[in-house]
């Protein structure tokens, strides 16, 4: 195995393949990636056996042996090696006595190995239904509804992003079982009356890294237990959460009484600042004013008055202001809107001219 490239040919396809890959595995081969070469080209694959990370790249890559090859490297050392070379500095690659040696103007690294044939390949079922997006719409619908994941929750199926398909539409939704974040894409796949799929947080957050510096159409086939995920050169492959994601549905309220109207950057930086002393914050609400108000147990006190378009009865609400800030950093338009039932347990958050997304906070007790 032998092939010459550059530094900046291989250094972002490292990078995000070594963020696939869990530093504390009981296996050591899947500390490493799998390097193939061909007549085609080069292939690098690399996996924690949930996921399974591959890039296949032919241009910029100089193959310069006639068989083909397969070896294993530590993928954290061969990541930190191509970093540290100079941009735009020519690179070998070549394996040598079952060691790999890395060679670029007058450094040279020499690696240690792990045979490919103990490299455990990925096992994943067949896709049921393919979609391609722009990539722009597949980075509104993750950056819209990711935040509301929950972290560590012990219910697992809520530390992941619902991904629903019908025949009209593609749909995310997201909720740490405080907050619920739903977008909407009016691009469905024919013939498919619901096919839903929970892709694991971690998962979530690969693909909005591998999709972020592209704008290649994005292509998804999702299956019973995976979904893959194809940009260009690299192809991700994930399983999915087992279990049943909660009716959603059923937390949109369908009649609400109250509503403010206010400007978004106004609230979102009269919150941030509140935030400062309390992220608890008190809403009250009288006629076009909303005064925000935080206090903690240090005496500290904020207050902050935002015009808004109130008529109803004065109200008064808590939230946790993160919350509020993460929906008001999410969405882009001029106006949010927050609407209220009777009882005051949800509020329903939307942004003005934008029918695609749609938030649920509930606000805090006393």
């Amino acid at each position: 195995m032998k092939f010459r490239t550059s530094r900046d040919t291989l250094l972002r396809p490292l990078q995000i393949l070594n963020g696939v890959i869990e530093r504390r595995h009981t296996l050591p081969v899947l500390s490493n990636i799998l390097v193939q070469t061909d007549a085609d080209g080069l292939t690098l694959r690399a996996t924690d056996l949930e996921v399974e990370l591959v890039v296949g790249l032919s241009e910029g890559i100089d193959i310069q042996s006639d068989e083909p090859a397969a070896i294993t490297v530590p993928a954290q050392k061969l990541a930190e090696i191509w970093r540290s070379f100079p941009e735009g500095a020519d690179v070998m690659f070549s394996l040598e006595a079952e060691r790999v040696v890395v060679r670029s103007g007058r450094s040279r690294f020499q690696l240690s190995t792990v045979s490919a044939e103990e490299y455990r390949p990925f096992e994943s079922s067949d896709g049921e239904v393919t979609i391609t997006l722009p990539r722009a719409d597949v980075q509104k619908l993750l950056s819209r509804t990711s935040f509301a994941m929950a972290n560590q929750d012990i219910r697992y199926f809520l530390r992941g992003l619902l991904v629903e398909i019908t025949g009209n539409n593609l749909r995310a939704v997201a909720t740490d079982g405080a907050r619920m974040a739903m977008h909407t894409l009016d691009r469905g796949a024919q013939g498919v009356e619901r096919l839903r799929a929970i892709v694991p947080r971690k998962r979530i957050q690969d693909l909005e890294r591998l999709i972020a510096d592209s704008d290649l159409d994005v292509e998804f086939t999702l299956g019973r237990t995976h979904l893959q995920v194809a940009q260009g050169e690299y192809t991700l492959t994930t399983r999915l959460v087992e279990g049943q994601f909660p009716p959603y549905e059923n937390l949109i309220p369908r009649n609400t009484s109250r509503s403010i109207t206010s400007d978004r950057e106004t609230l979102r930086r009269a919150l941030q600042r509140a935030s400062i002393v309390s992220n608890i914050v008190g809403f009250l609400v009288e006629g076009e004013h909303l005064t925000i108000r935080a206090a903690n147990n240090e005496q500290e006190e904020a207050e902050e008055v935002v015009a808004v378009d109130y008529d109803g009865d004065a109200m008064e609400v808590n939230f946790n202001a993160s919350f509020l800030q993460d929906v008001l950093n999410a969405v882009d338009a001029e106006a949010v809107e927050m609407s209220f039932p009777d009882d005051n347990k949800i509020a329903k958050i939307e942004a003005a001219g934008d029918e695609d997304s749609l938030y649920l906070v509930m606000p805090r007790r006393q």
